[in-house]
């Protein structure tokens, strides 16, 4: 099963090689939750990661569709 990842706010600096235009096309199993492709890109679940895909925040337990584009960002604050 494969996903494309955007990765923003840092998250790219992990990859040396990462294209932003491109992103990363990742091999996940089946089934997979977000927390699960969190440890495979080796994203701490405390290091505030957002992950969107179809418009719509997940949670760590949302489990990941086939050929679904990811974004994963970190929040903004600002005032």
């Amino acid at each position: 099963m494969k996903v494309r990842v955007r990765l923003f706010g840092g998250f790219q600096e992990r990859y040396a090689d990462y294209a932003p235009a491109d992103g990363l096309v990742i091999d996940i199993r089946d089934g997979i939750t977000v927390k699960g492709l969190l440890d495979q890109l080796e994203i701490p679940t405390g290091a505030g990661a957002i992950v969107i895909t179809e418009g719509r925040v997940l949670a760590t337990t949302d489990q990941l569709k086939t050929d679904s584009e990811i974004d994963i960002m970190r929040p903004i604050y600002g005032g």
